[in-house]
């Protein structure tokens, strides 16, 4: 029987301190949401005021220029930070296409054809190449050995990022 009038007792003091919290909140609302009108309202008739006061045409043109140069410069930053250096890297009779960011790297999954320079598809098991059916063209991963090759590509590249050695 103690365990029972423990929870009771718990459950009545968490029952009084929801109420106590309640009343605190219905009484900063009955107070905050007048203020919060009147401040709105007078946040409009300042607009309102602002909007219609004249403006001299120097002073039209000059913002223009001022919020056209800033987005231009956001945007032309925001972008060039965006579009990675996409260089290829020869591994095994393939090339690997690795994008550069400042500082990671990314390399795709599915190789290139180093004869043909045209991405691997999956055809039934094996990545081939799409030149295949027109040309004989022996370049190939079967789907077992992919997750291999990429891991190697993978630490090749970031090696010789590391010693700053050209890739390709």
């Amino acid at each position: 029987m103690p365990l029972i009038d423990l929870i009771l007792k718990q459950l009545k003091s968490i029952a009084s301190k929801l109420a106590s919290h309640i009343y605190e909140s219905i009484a900063v609302v009955l107070i905050g949401a007048p203020i919060l009108v009147l401040w709105a309202a007078d946040a409009l008739d300042l607009l309102l005021d602002m909007m219609q006061t004249q403006v001299r045409l120097w002073e039209a043109i000059t913002l223009v220029l001022l919020v056209s140069v800033c987005t231009y410069l956001v945007t032309a930053r925001t972008h060039s930070s965006i579009n990675p250096k996409v260089k290829f890297f020869t591994y095994c009779n393939m090339k690997w296409k690795v994008s550069i960011l400042k500082d990671t790297f990314k390399v795709d999954k599915i190789p290139f054809c180093i004869e043909h320079v045209q991405q691997f598809v999956r055809y039934s098991h094996d990545y081939t190449c799409p030149e295949t059916e027109e040309s004989i063209c022996a370049s190939g991963i079967p789907y077992q050995c992919h997750d291999d090759f990429y891991l190697n590509v993978q630490s090749s590249v970031e090696n010789k990022i590391r010693n700053k050695e050209k890739i390709k």
